[in-house]
């Protein structure tokens, strides 16, 4: 498995950000949300709280199967207007 060094990660979010295809989306809001990746590429629209700036991920879809309540960023709620 390839693991990637925290003090890189900077960088692989510029390298990131000057894509534009949906892989890099979804790895830019995995950065900025500390999610899983399943959680990412399984939200949907209804989970995003915009007016609280957080996202509702469903107890069936996290690891532990407990409710979780991601912060949005300004930047992570950016992407979801992408």
């Amino acid at each position: 498995m390839n693991t990637l060094a925290v003090i890189d990660i900077p960088a692989l979010y510029q390298t990131l950000s000057a894509r534009t295809d949906e892989h890099a989306t979804a790895l830019r809001f995995l950065i900025l949300t500390g999610a899983r990746p399943g959680e990412v590429t399984g939200m949907r629209w209804g989970e995003l709280d915009q007016a609280n700036r957080q996202w509702l991920i469903p107890a069936d879809r996290t690891k532990p199967k407990t409710p979780a309540t991601i912060p949005l960023s300004t930047q992570a709620l950016a992407l979801t207007a992408s």
